[in-house]
């Protein structure tokens, strides 16, 4: 893919934990105004990846620019135009949803004025004083959504958002996620075990195998040479196959 406008540029990756390679020779092209789709199985690599996005881990060789920042050299410069979402969020559990995005926002030295926006685009409006302790699992994740994008980041990383959520918030997530894009300028890196999901909303797929992104394709390109769809050519991929072009 071409290096041009590129959110997120990863080359030669690795990553240890003690003698253990999690991570090896991982390249991804994020394109702006994209969405990628990262898939792979249980195990593969997806998390570590965007730890060393978002610079919660630092990867053991290789280069990552996110926003053309380097993120070891430039994580705090970086991180002010990113948002993100990765394993399980963590609360002020006896504050509500507006306090704890207020709080948030003055973390982040961002006026508090769209808070109600944020929480109604979720659908988190009517939740008032109630304390977060008190939410369900969906609850949670809208929350964590809404935290993730009020400071309007360039960069939105999402791994497994829709978990909890039923099928009519997960449509509604699918929706909110382009509309990040399109009216807030935003790009996103998604990851979701659900690749009937990514398939409505990605443009981009990047696909990681035993820590290795070994395949990026265009969903253009995919719908083009595989008729049954994303599925079809996940599977493809992660079995070894070699034809793919």
């Amino acid at each position: 893919m071409s290096g041009k406008g590129l959110i997120v540029e990863m080359e030669g990756i690795s990553r240890f934990f003690g003698e253990r390679e999690v991570i090896r020779n991982c390249t991804m092209h994020l394109p702006e105004g994209s969405i990628y789709g990262f898939l792979g199985p249980n195990g593969a690599g997806k998390t570590t990846v965007m730890k060393i996005l978002t610079g919660l881990l630092k990867q053991s060789s290789g280069h990552a620019k996110v926003l053309g920042l380097d993120v070891s050299t430039h994580r705090d410069e970086m991180l002010g135009q990113v948002g993100s979402l990765i394993e399980v969020p963590i609360f002020f559990e006896h504050l509500s949803a507006k306090e704890n995005l207020q709080i948030h926002l003055a973390y982040m030295d961002k006026d508090d004025n769209n808070v109600m926006e944020f929480l109604e685009m979720v659908g988190l409006e009517q939740t008032g004083s109630q304390a977060v302790s008190t939410f369900s699992l969906g609850m949670r994740q809208r929350l964590a959504i809404a935290r993730a994008v009020i400071h309007k980041p360039k960069l939105l990383i999402l791994d497994e958002p829709i978990n909890g959520l039923d099928p009519l918030a997960i449509r509604e997530m699918r929706a909110l996620f382009k509309r990040f894009v399109n009216e807030y300028g935003m790009s996103i890196l998604i990851s979701s075990h659900i690749i009937s999901e990514l398939e409505q909303v990605a443009d981009i797929i990047g696909i990681i195998v035993n820590g290795s992104i070994i395949r990026e394709m265009h969903m253009t390109e995919i719908r083009a040479k595989f008729p049954n769809g994303l599925e079809e050519y996940f599977f493809e991929v992660t079995s070894g196959g070699t034809e793919i072009a």
